[in-house]
């Protein structure tokens, strides 16, 4: 009776413990697709990753790094992945990647960058990148770094408890911020009174800081947890479509209803 309680229970714990490993683990697998030809895993990304942008001239920035909390995976190949921003370069494929540095150098410690956007002045070739930094000690921001060769200078934090960035052609970005985790996970009283919504952001005109895109109706705003992003802008008449991943909360707290996602339009008129 023992044996039959003990192996069902080992079996529920090894799979929670490797799961993430099997799915996500750095599997050197080739990967052929509709193109001629293989496409193969980039060398040097160890511990997973999570967002890729890239140059005109073709330089790659890519988020790693990610770490779900121990208390729901505690398996030591996840737990030891540290938060790095890595640059590839697609003129040289076969050098792998390098990581960025960051400076100062107290800024990389506790990083887990996700989100990642960028803007290039076209004038004076100046390289922003724009991070959205889950903190391994809680202050989750989005981030704001000159790139220089080799190194990204950490300018300022602009928003917290953000999710997501993109950018216009002209240097707007629009940002998802104020998801909220459960709260069995996270008790942190700033998240579980976070309200979602959608920030428009200047990258040539830094110093004005963040305001919030109305959204309407407004009761359409009532319960909103942005998530991910894309964008359309229309050239000849400058409309911007912008797309939005969410969930709803409902009820007091931070309750979810399970299921209920919406893909969300807003329209900005220039």
């Amino acid at each position: 009776m023992a044996v039959k309680i003990l192996v069902p229970l080992v079996a529920v714990i090894v799979y929670f413990v490797f799961h993430p490993r099997l799915q996500f683990g750095d599997q050197k697998k080739t990967v052929y697709n509709h193109v001629p030809g293989a496409c193969h895993a980039v060398e040097g990304v160890v511990h997973g990753s999570e967002d890729i942008v890239r140059t005109r001239d073709g330089l790659a920035f890519i988020s790693t790094g990610v770490r779900p909390a121990p208390v729901i995976t505690p398996d030591p190949w996840f737990l030891q992945g540290v938060g790095k921003i890595l640059l590839f370069d697609f003129k040289n494929p076969g050098g792998g990647v390098r990581e960025v540095r960051i400076d100062p150098e107290e800024k990389s410690e506790g990083l887990e960058p996700h989100g990642l956007s960028l803007y290039e002045n076209p004038d004076s070739g100046e390289i922003r990148l724009f991070v959205v930094n889950h903190h391994k000690f809680g202050d989750q921001k989005m981030t704001v770094y000159n790139h220089v060769p080799g190194a990204c200078h950490a300018v300022e934090g602009v928003v917290h408890g953000s999710e997501d960035i993109v950018r216009t052609r002209d240097g707007l970005a629009f940002i998802s911020t104020g998801v909220r985790p459960a709260p069995v996970i996270t008790p942190d009283p700033w998240f579980l009174q976070g309200v979602g919504k959608i920030l428009l952001f200047d990258f040539m005109n830094p110093g004005d800081g963040v305001r919030e895109v109305r959204i309407e109706p407004e009761e359409k705003s009532e319960g909103l947890e942005p998530h991910g992003l894309s964008l359309y802008e229309n050239q000849e008449s400058g409309e911007i479509r912008l797309f939005v991943l969410t969930s709803f909360v409902s009820g007091v707290g931070s309750r979810r209803d399970p299921g209920q996602q919406d893909t969300r339009r807003h329209q900005e008129e220039d």
